[in-house]
């Protein structure tokens, strides 16, 4: 199973301020919560929407 986080960066800048707005289980409702959340900022934040697989750990994990 996938989970999409939504973390909205200030002006797309990872070295910037940010915050998570939620997870979701389809990219779908990422995306639509993102582009609320853009409009509502403003466009001084963007979404940056990564997806993850729920109990998997990631691949650095695994070769330890």
């Amino acid at each position: 199973m996938n989970a999409y986080v939504v973390t909205m960066r200030r002006y797309g800048d990872r070295e910037k301020h940010s915050y998570v707005i939620g997870v979701f289980s389809t990219k779908q409702s990422a995306i639509i919560a993102g582009g609320i959340e853009e409009m509502y900022r403003a466009d001084k934040y963007k979404a940056d929407i990564e997806k993850f697989k729920i109990n998997e750990m990631p691949e650095i994990v695994k070769d330890e």
